[in-house]
């Protein structure tokens, strides 16, 4: 099925279309038609075409979005396509597109058919959730492996690494028990010897997923085992799928692996192969950072100080916060707060303000259609310019672009 938010854009053809264009040959630049070869059932994917969409609207490309339809090369070239983008190599088409000299683009890891090809780093993806949970304080962490998912293992490798740098190792749950003992797997038992693991570790845990469905099996075995999230164990999946996440009860925190960027890459390396330029097989894409929700949002520190000293800030984040403001309010002295917050979060006060307050600038950015100059008031991050250069330099990509990315019409399915 075609998302609606395609079909009724004019810059995008239908196969049905294909008969009406004019068949003249263009130069590169507006007008230049691109294929794009992916299937339908992919929830990710909906993603990477919005980024597909805004990169080939602002150079005035035509889009041909053929979905599960089977075609060959001959076809391709009847239609005039001077590019292709493809979700996963198909070996016949392949060999005819090369025969013809189309330039061809992957979205998804094809490696061995030197077919440039981008690749998220699913490792980073496990560094950047434990460093989330490190930051709020977790000093003792689980994952939660999906078993035969062949993400899991990177991911689990990303966040033992992070952890090892600073002197600690991750708890592992695959199967418990009573899935040994029956020989087969049911969801009812895992969630319960996930509930029992969870609960002889709980207090002050960090737990990443390897994917957001199993985030949403973590929340449930929290509430079979009677913790609260996030106080007694705090949540991150991975991959952010927004519907999903927000649907999940409390909204589960994830990592956001930037499909949109994804889809971006894929039309600038299109492009350059299109010029007669080299570009490298391989396109690494890092994630882009994570998406706080009430999973892990409100993690309270351990330490009494800090923990109230980050609930002064959470409350106050529209007005001026500084040290000595705040180690006053605690009669602590600023030396004492400074190292106390170091011990406990592994940060400094200055630095856990500018995260609370661009945490609550993603939450408004993505949920909210208000303006940059007020979200930079609420967020306590005024003049505007201030705003920009703090919301880049903390999280590396700009508040317009996770605003792009909120505002997409379609965010796929549910399929795994």
């Amino acid at each position: 099925m075609v998302p609606t938010w395609l079909t009724n854009r004019d810059n995008l053809l239908t196969i049905w279309d294909m008969r009406h264009l004019p068949t003249q040959p263009r130069a590169p630049g507006a007008g230049t038609r691109v294929a794009i070869l992916i299937p339908s059932v992919l929830h990710e994917l909906g993603e990477v075409l919005q980024g597909i969409r805004d990169a080939a609207r602002e150079r005035r490309w035509e889009l041909c979005l053929l979905q599960d339809i089977p075609i060959t090369a001959e076809t391709l070239v009847r239609m005039n396509v001077r590019g292709i983008v493809v979700h996963i190599i198909d070996t016949k088409l392949l060999a005819s597109v090369r025969k013809f000299g189309i330039p061809m683009v992957c979205i998804h890891p094809g490696r061995g058919h030197g077919i440039p090809y981008i690749r998220i780093d699913q490792q980073a993806l496990g560094r950047t959730a434990g460093a989330h949970l490190y930051e709020r304080g977790c000093r003792k962490f689980a994952f939660f492996d999906a078993g035969d998912k062949p993400y899991s293992v990177p991911r689990l490798e990303g966040l033992r690494a992070f952890l090892r740098e600073r002197g600690l190792e991750p708890l592992v749950f695959t199967v418990g028990p009573r899935t040994v003992r029956r020989g087969r797997w049911r969801l009812e038992d895992q969630l319960e010897d996930l509930a029992e693991f969870l609960g002889a570790h709980a207090g002050g845990l960090g737990l990443v997923t390897a994917d957001d469905q199993h985030g949403e099996r973590a929340l449930e075995a929290i509430r079979i085992a009677g913790l609260k999230v996030p106080h007694d164990v705090a949540v991150v999946g991975t991959d952010n799928r927004e519907n999903f996440c927000d649907l999940c009860d409390p909204p589960l925190s994830s990592v956001d692996n930037d499909n949109v960027r994804r889809g971006e890459l894929a039309v600038q390396l299109l492009q350059r192969l299109m010029e007669g330029k080299q570009v490298p097989v391989e396109t690494v894409l890092q994630p882009g950072g994570v998406v706080v929700r009430e999973s892990s949002a409100a993690f309270a520190p351990r330490d009494p100080d800090v923990a109230r000293a980050v609930a002064i800030v959470r409350a106050r984040l529209a007005e001026r916060v500084t040290v000595q403001g705040l180690a006053d309010e605690l009669a602590v002295s600023r030396r004492d707060l400074l190292r106390k917050f170091q011990g406990s979060l592994g940060r400094s006060p200055s630095e856990v303000v500018d995260a609370e307050r661009i945490d609550l600038a993603r939450a408004l950015l993505r949920d909210t259609g208000l303006p940059l100059v007020e979200i930079a008031r609420r967020s306590g991050l005024l003049p505007l310019s201030h705003f920009c250069r703090t919301f880049k330099r903390v999280t590396g990509e700009t508040a317009s672009a996770v605003r792009r990315r909120a505002k997409r019409g379609w965010g796929g399915g549910f399929g795994i």
